[in-house]
């Protein structure tokens, strides 16, 4: 019993946690933040299992956890077709519109996979038994918030794959000074101005109502499935244990904060691979290469014919650039009688973009704005330029043109569509 206890004291010490991660296959950018989270806490020896809610099956799994996988059902199919018809390049995100155009589909799509989770027969009782110590959820999804309450994790923590939303702020008593610190959805704040401070607030408020109608879907599936006395998502939320962002504070604008809130922007970085012979021939095609991409939900192929028309009289300015553009459908009408007609446009539904950037060949890079594209510019910076612009400008070929020739003087141009002064060197 002695040498036991001896052998005992040289054994090293383990704390290890059963976690479950809330992660809904629904766009790119939210799935790769939380199965970085997941496989982050995997790899530090935690047991990691994602709960996996099919919306998009052509979003990638983006996680090496067990998964389980709930597909989707022919509603939740029709409300995705919805949302898809959504055309984010001409709905203008600084109007007071956005919450009636944008906010039912995304209210359907979501309420309807809520409703396609909970209906999975024993699926609570089977994460009940589970006995998990954490679970993990975005409140972009908010059927994982009303999920955690059902099976009752002894902690709860709070995810957003983008900023510090004002909905997520506001329900874990954040002050956001409206009249200061931007809105989402603000292109420009003047701080000297009462009128533009003025337009900063409703513009919170705007958002605030956006975000909180697909709440609002989720919320109902809760309540009619277990009784009005179901607790409010806000209640829930509020008791969270910690509130992960995809913020970067270094490039990202100072408001309040709690010590509970941590920012983990850049942790769905990857180490770069090398680019196979298909790519590697695009690449050799002229001397410079531009990447075009607005991400997974503001889809190119919606885009208004003029501003298609806009871009490839742009891109045809350049013929001694390869531009690659992120298109849908490389098969419509439009890429097939008019853009097969430039010859230095490739289209691509999909591009391994990260690997792309680390080329320094590429030389350029035309963004949506989204979370990441700050940092993924950052690698074009080291060797070129780095675009992004405000959607309007994109349908003015003109302008799209003087801009590119500007840029390629300059360096790093600007964020005009997130107003803020770009700090990537």
């Amino acid at each position: 019993m002695l040498s036991l206890r001896f052998f005992l004291l040289f054994l090293p010490s383990v704390l290890s946690f059963k976690i479950l991660v809330y992660n809904a296959k629904f766009a790119h950018s939210h799935s790769k933040y939380m199965g970085a989270i997941a496989d982050t806490l995997m790899e530090a020896g935690h047991h990691v299992i994602s709960l996996m809610p099919v919306i998009d099956p052509s979003v990638p799994d983006y996680t090496k956890t067990k998964i389980i996988r709930l597909e989707r059902t022919p509603e939740v199919t029709k409300h995705l077709s919805n949302f898809h018809e959504i055309n984010f390049f001409t709905i203008p995100v600084d109007e007071y519109t956005l919450p009636w155009t944008m906010g039912p589909p995304t209210a359907g799509l979501f309420g309807a996979m809520c409703n396609r989770t909970l209906s999975e027969p024993g699926l609570v009782d089977q994460l009940k038994a589970e006995k998990f110590d954490v679970m993990i959820t975005e409140n972009g999804d908010y059927c994982g918030v009303g999920l955690s309450h059902l099976i009752q994790p002894p902690s709860y923590v709070t995810c957003s794959s983008n900023v510090m939303m004002s909905n997520i702020a506001r329900d874990i008593g954040i002050p956001l000074p409206r009249s200061y610190i931007p809105s989402y959805s603000t292109l420009r704040i003047d701080p000297h101005s009462m009128w533009s401070r003025a337009k900063n607030w409703i513009n919170h408020l705007v958002m605030q109502t956006f975000h909180d109608m697909p709440r609002d879907s989720c919320q109902d599936v809760f309540k009619e499935k277990y009784g009005t006395s179901f607790p409010d998502f806000a209640e829930i939320t509020s008791k969270s244990s910690l509130i992960l962002t995809n913020q970067e504070p270094v490039i990202d604008i100072a408001f309040p904060t709690l010590k509970k809130v941590i920012d983990l922007g850049g942790i769905v970085a990857s180490v770069t691979k090398p680019l196979n012979e298909h790519w590697l021939s695009i690449l050799s095609l002229r001397s410079r290469s531009v990447i075009f991409s607005f991400g997974s939900i503001a889809r190119s192929t919606v885009m208004p014919i003029d501003a298609k028309r806009g871009i490839i009289k742009a891109m045809s300015s350049f013929p001694d650039i390869t531009f690659i553009w992120k298109y849908e459908t490389p098969e419509d009408d439009f890429a097939v009688n008019e853009v097969s007609k430039v010859k230095n446009i490739v289209l691509t539904k999909w591009m391994p973009q990260n690997d792309l950037l680390n080329d320094k060949r590429v030389v350029a890079f035309v963004s949506h704005a989204g979370a990441e594209q700050p940092r993924n510019a950052a690698a074009v910076a080291r060797t070129g330029m780095a675009l992004v612009y405000d959607k309007h400008e994109l349908w003015n070929g003109q302008k799209l043109t003087e801009s590119l020739k500007t840029s390629s003087k300059v360096g790093i141009s600007r964020f005009s569509s997130i107003g803020k002064e770009t700090f990537l060197t």
